[in-house]
């Protein structure tokens, strides 16, 4: 029979709970949608959606997808993929797809959309380590848009 003091020792080397992939996933979209409305704002805080033009206050606007996938492929944080767009484009026109893609070429280069087709596709899942990853990375970035930001508006 063990004796007091082996039963309290076992006790204190509970490892500690590790966090479902679905919380991490939820974790990494919600930096990355913040980072997406936020990165193209004005010192005002308004950021121009990349559909139609409509401009609002970054908390207002959709992070949009060209391509979507669940939050737990890579397509679904490539910032290529996700930018600023209105409620309306968003949701109600269904990403206003044609315009959209007129965007993503005029930014990044014609060939940008078939490579995210190309990482759509690929069915790669993240693991564990790469939400954590990805959840570190998003972080030190959004840190850095807010530095970016807030010494911007501390400027006349």
């Amino acid at each position: 029979m063990a004796d007091e003091h082996t039963m309290t020792t076992r006790k204190s080397k509970k490892k500690p709970k590790l966090k479902k992939l679905s919380s991490l996933a939820k974790k990494a979209w919600s930096l990355m949608s913040l980072i997406s409305r936020q990165k193209d704002k004005n010192q005002a805080g308004y950021v121009t959606c990349v559909t139609c033009g409509l401009m609002k206050y970054w908390k207002e606007m959709h992070a949009g997808h060209f391509f979507h996938g669940s939050h737990q492929r890579p397509i679904s944080y490539d910032n290529r993929n996700i930018h600023a767009q209105c409620p309306a484009c968003n949701t109600y026109k269904g990403g206003a797809r044609d315009e959209y893609a007129c965007y993503i070429a005029k930014r990044y280069g014609p060939n940008v959309l078939e490579e995210l087709r190309l990482i759509k596709h690929q069915g790669k899942e993240l693991k564990r380590v790469d939400l954590e990853e990805l959840i570190e990375r998003l972080t030190h970035e959004g840190t850095k848009l807010k530095d970016r930001y807030e010494t911007a508006s501390s400027h006349p």
